[in-house]
């Protein structure tokens, strides 16, 4: 093996190592600017934002880019994270009141009707920040525009609310797990997780960017190979 070429600052190696030190100061940014736990949504959609970047080529200086996207869009990430935060919590709680105080048909019509009100809230939360992170547009339309994808695109839907969810779903389904992955989201865990949701979603953003007619015919190709 050839350690010059390996060494190469072309080389995959070292592209790969120098993504995943993006990655680390990304999740860094992150954590440090979630802090107040108030500055989630801000903080997420930042992170989006840079990502975005990356994945079309504009490679952006990731601090700059971090913190121009942090302060431009605070005000409707803050908002739509502080939404998204009440529902979430009041629809859990339902979920565990009815738990504990009820039993037969009606906690199990309950606890699915409230259920599925979650996964529906989830599910917008994974479109509307890269909706905010990427275009102008009222928290309005943002959070109706992401109900809407969240419904017409349910694979890719599944897949980043699945990925959105692991954290708390490996602190549910076994805490010795979740202490265990702690230095994995320290390091880079969120980063990491935001980057496939960004890969997950660029072509729906790609698509809602394309002219009607060029959307038609692909559309139109995609019918006819299925």
């Amino acid at each position: 093996m050839d350690l010059k070429k390996l060494l190469d600052m072309d080389s995959p190696v070292v592209r790969f190592m120098g993504r995943v030190g993006d990655l680390i100061v990304l999740n860094a940014l992150f954590l440090v600017c979630s802090l107040p736990l108030v500055t989630v949504g801000a903080s997420l959609t930042a992170m989006i934002r840079v990502i975005q970047g990356i994945l079309i080529g504009s490679e952006p200086g990731i601090i700059k880019t971090f913190f121009r996207a942090f302060r431009k869009n605070f005000a409707q990430a803050t908002a739509a994270w502080l939404l998204l935060a009440v529902l979430i919590a009041a629809l859990g709680y339902n979920i565990f009141f009815v738990g504990a105080n009820f039993t037969g048909g009606l906690a199990t019509g309950l606890k699915a009707a409230a259920g599925a009100l979650l996964a529906v809230v989830l599910a917008a939360g994974g479109y509307v920040f890269p909706l905010i992170a990427r275009y102008e547009n009222t928290l309005r339309r943002h959070l109706l525009n992401a109900l809407i994808l969240a419904v017409a695109k349910l694979p890719r839907t599944m897949c980043v609310t699945a990925l959105n969810v692991l954290p708390a779903a490996l602190a549910y389904f076994s805490l010795r797990v979740f202490f265990y992955s702690i230095a994995v989201w320290v390091l880079v865990g969120f980063a990491a997780v935001c980057w496939l949701d960004c890969l997950l979603l660029r072509p729906v953003l790609r698509q809602l960017e394309q002219p009607p007619e060029s959307r038609e015919d692909e559309e139109s190709q995609e019918s006819q190979e299925n």
